[in-house]
C-alpha cells in the first residue's frame, strides 16, 4: 500500500531516470572523449649526417583526424616538417657534439593531448 511520502518517493525517482532512459533508448553514442587519448610512439638520431637529425613518430588511439605539432626544446633548429594521417617528421640542425631534443604534441579531434619529449645526441661528424 502507498503511503504518501513512498508516492511521493517514487515519482522523484520516476523524474530522474526518465532523462536517462531517454537517452538510452534514442542509442546516443558515448561522447567522444571516451575513446581516450592519444598514444605516440617514435624515436629521433642523427646519425645520417652531422650536425643533422630526423624524427619520426606514429599516433593510436584518441578521434582522428590529429594534429602533430613539433617544438625544439635543446639545441636544435627545424627546417621541414610532414607526415601523414597517424603519422610525422621532423628534421633540422642540431648543434655538433651537444644533446639535442625536440618535443610532439598530438592533438585529437575532441581535444585530447598527448606529448613526447625525445632526446638525442648531435654527432661531431657522420658515424
Amino acid at each position: 500500500m502507498d503511503t504518501p511520502a513512498t508516492s511521493r518517493f517514487t515519482r522523484r525517482i520516476a523524474t530522474l531516470t526518465a532523462p536517462a532512459l531517454a537517452l538510452l533508448t534514442l542509442g546516443l553514442a558515448a561522447p567522444a572523449h571516451a575513446a581516450g587519448a592519444p598514444t605516440i610512439s617514435g624515436s629521433c638520431d642523427s646519425t645520417s649526417a652531422a650536425g643533422q637529425f630526423s624524427c619520426s613518430a606514429a599516433v593510436s588511439g584518441g578521434t582522428a583526424p590529429y594534429t602533430f605539432s613539433w617544438t625544439n626544446v635543446q639545441n636544435t633548429n627545424s627546417y621541414r616538417v610532414g607526415g601523414g594521417a597517424t603519422t610525422g617528421w621532423l628534421a633540422g640542425g642540431c648543434w655538433r657534439g651537444t644533446a639535442g631534443g625536440v618535443r610532439l604534441t598530438v592533438t585529437d579531434s575532441t581535444g585530447a593531448v598527448a606529448s613526447q619529449t625525445y632526446q638525442f645526441y648531435c654527432y661531431l661528424s657522420t658515424p
